[in-house]
């Protein structure tokens, strides 16, 4: 019964590796650079996701993205109240590629927040906002671990094949949003696998891509999130869950940006205000 219990329970825990660091995303990158996704629930497309990646000669690099989106198809007919929701977070990545600060700020399920993190050795220093609620937190958060978010887990790079296994760090706002419980900032650990190869349809043609499974637990038999993600590291496709239901997070542009059009860029996906 032991080996039963560890085989099930204990060891797919173990079976999990250090997650693509900013290292293997951002190491080749020389140019700014957008992506931008379109969000559908079934073939009605009720938000956009869009990101900006700027290198900053002898800095580091700041990551940019924006998500908006209406939930109303996904809420029951009875629930009443602001179904937008939106985020937009930055990242500033320093030279040797570590987590330097981030800021996220949005609203989700009609309540505005906002999450500050400074780096301070291997820890975070984590202050949020909510309405009546704020603190202060220290989060353990190892020098070459990447941030991810409920909305974008995985942001690409790495060198995928299947099979290939990671966990990482995910800002986790549940617990800040939700009326019930102790309300603060939580980063959840999420597991990803590398089941397979798949062609997938996207900018215009039809690609190879890595199938990548996520789950909140290694554990657990459906994944929360299902990507699609080119050799180059791209993110093609994305199907997460939202209220238990299925959404398809799509790329449809990618493209480098000048330089002098970073300093100011023209989001398309707009902010509440």
């Amino acid at each position: 019964m032991m080996v039963l219990l560890f085989e099930r329970e204990i060891r797919p825990y173990f079976e999990y590796r250090q997650p693509p660091s900013y290292r293997t995303l951002l190491c080749r990158k020389t140019e700014p650079e957008r992506e931008l996704r379109s969000i559908f629930f079934g073939k009605e497309r009720v938000g956009q996701a869009e990101r900006l990646l700027v290198p900053v000669a002898g800095t580091g690099y700041v990551l940019r993205s924006r998500v908006a989106m209406d939930l109303r198809l996904m809420m029951p007919a009875a629930v009443a109240g602001d179904t937008q929701t939106w985020m937009a977070s930055e990242a500033v990545v320093d030279e040797d590629f570590r987590l330097r600060q981030f800021e996220s700020r949005g609203g989700l399920r009609g309540l505005n927040f906002t999450v500050r993190g400074t780096r301070e050795g291997r820890k975070l220093r984590v202050a949020y906002d909510l309405l009546l609620f704020s603190g202060v937190q220290e989060v353990e958060f190892p020098p070459d671990a990447a941030l991810s978010d409920y909305f974008l887990p995985f942001e690409g790079g790495g060198r995928l094949g299947e099979g290939k296994k990671w966990k990482s760090r995910m800002l986790d706002l549940d617990n800040l949003v939700s009326l019930q419980g102790k309300r603060e900032v939580t980063f959840t650990e999420v597991y990803a696998v590398v089941v397979g190869r798949e062609v997938v349809r996207a900018l215009g043609h039809d690609r190879y891509a890595f199938k990548v499974e996520i789950r909140r637990d290694p554990t657990q038999v459906l994944p929360s999130y299902t990507l699609w993600v080119d050799d180059q590291g791209i993110v093609l496709r994305q199907e997460m869950k939202i209220q238990r239901l299925v959404c398809q997070v799509l790329l449809e542009e990618r493209e480098r940006v000048a330089p002098e059009k970073a300093a100011a860029y023209p989001w398309r996906v707009p902010l509440p205000r």
